[in-house]
């Protein structure tokens, strides 16, 4: 999700730069694709804080039910922006 998110990025001409680079792409998309797909971003936001936390905090923080369920969802969402992406 993070990679296809910064390619919509980089497509729409921006770049992430500095520190927090994940969180200022989430912000990105959020304003890209609008709301009607805020679900998606909400998720991908709290998928991203929670990837922070489990690599440099705690392990074994994401079940398998959870992991299933991500799965799915960022297939859905790189559809979306490979989508939005190809119709640049």
């Amino acid at each position: 999700m993070l990679q296809s998110s910064r390619a919509l990025m980089l497509r729409m001409g921006f770049r992430p730069r500095g520190s927090s680079q994940h969180a200022t792409v989430v912000q990105f998309v959020n304003k890209t694709i609008g709301k009607e797909h805020k679900d998606f971003t909400a998720l991908f936001d709290q998928m991203r804080r929670k990837r922070n936390r489990a690599v440099f905090e705690t392990a074994k923080l994401v079940g398998e039910k959870e992991t299933i369920e991500t799965l799915s969802l960022a297939h859905d969402f790189v559809t979306l922006l490979r989508d939005l992406i190809n119709q640049e």
